[in-house]
């Protein structure tokens, strides 16, 4: 996952649908995010997000339903580029997040996850959760047989 270019850092976002569609957002700072990680030089998209949710919302216990269509892009705040790389998650039964790198967590609508980050970032946001087949109000497209 890693690029050849160092100005590109990768990074793994965790989008956990709940079965109404919803998605987890932690709040951190006064805002509300997804989960990620940047990947570490030896580390796969996977490895990263075990290490990254284990820290943010105690657990590395997951399902992966599906994997990004592709990564997005956005300009990171030191000048580069943050390519993401979008993972669509479910949590096995008995398993909850629980707040460790969040101050706590909601389950939101995908375009309510849109419009928690910057300005900057919505296009990569809509576009990393349309490559995850999630419905977005006002999308011609239809989600694509997941479940959770």
């Amino acid at each position: 996952m890693h690029s050849r270019d160092p100005s590109v850092v990768p990074v793994v976002v965790a989008v956990f649908a709940d079965a109404r569609g919803r998605i987890l957002l932690g709040e951190r700072a006064g805002g509300w995010q997804l989960p990620r990680a940047v990947v570490g030089r030896e580390e796969s998209g996977v490895k990263a997000l075990r290490r990254a949710l284990l820290a943010e919302i105690g657990t590395d216990r997951f399902d992966i339903l599906r994997v990004g269509a592709g990564e997005t892009g956005i300009a990171s705040a030191g000048g580069g580029m943050l390519a993401m790389q979008w993972y669509l998650l479910r949590f096995p039964p008995g398993i909850e997040p629980q707040a460790r790198g969040f101050e706590g967590f909601r389950w939101a609508p995908p375009e309510a996850v849109v419009e928690a980050c910057g300005a900057g970032a919505r296009e990569a946001f809509r576009a990393g959760l349309a490559g995850l087949d999630l419905m977005l109000q006002g999308d011609a497209g239809a989600a694509r047989g997941w479940s959770a």
